[in-house]
């Protein structure tokens, strides 16, 4: 049996100004390539001479600008399906690298508010699997000092000595209160 799960994207783009930016480069260079592929053609065939015969009538010039036309027609054809072959491609490409980012960033956001997740998922062939490796690490650190300090503050409350000082009750109260901030998920 076949165990690969199949994922109907929903979200073609995840990061549409870092992918976009990527698929205008890279349409860009095929673009760029094109051109001193004509340019290159026309330059060493510059120096020769073409006859043809279209229309009833007998046409002779220079090779470049006979071609030009047909060239022209040529790189459209080329550019349209490669464009497309490309976007796809890029597209492919960057949600490896995309979508690792938008998770780092949910994931650093929901640190910053104090809700630790020592579990980080990517998908198997996602870029960044070092990072995530740390920062599960790191929640994992976390986690596990605030769930100390949260058991060291109780053990601190119940001491009969602070039940007596008004001063270490206080401190005592913001210090659990301090430490209510952090959510631990498992």
């Amino acid at each position: 049996m076949n165990d690969i799960k199949h994922y109907k994207r929903k979200n073609y783009f995840i990061k549409k100004g870092f992918q976009g930016r990527y698929m205008f480069n890279f349409y860009l260079m095929l673009v760029l390539l094109l051109l001193v592929f004509t340019v290159l053609l026309s330059y060493s065939t510059a120096q020769y001479l073409t006859i043809t015969y279209e229309n009833y009538s007998l046409q002779v010039a220079s090779t470049p600008a006979m071609l030009f036309k047909h060239i022209l027609a040529a790189i459209w054809i080329i550019m349209i399906p490669m464009g497309l072959f490309l976007a796809w491609a890029v597209m492919r490409y960057t949600h490896r690298v995309a979508g690792p980012l938008y998770k780092f960033e949910i994931i650093l956001d929901q640190m910053s508010r104090g809700i630790l997740d020592p579990q980080v998922r990517l998908r198997e062939k996602d870029e960044g699997q070092q990072v995530v490796a740390r920062l599960q690490a790191v929640n994992s650190f976390l986690s596990a000092k605030v769930l100390q300090l949260r058991e060291l503050t109780n053990k601190l409350q119940a001491e009969p000595e602070v039940a007596t000082s008004p001063e270490l009750q206080k401190l005592a109260h913001e210090l659990h209160a301090a430490l209510a901030v952090f959510e631990i998920k498992k």
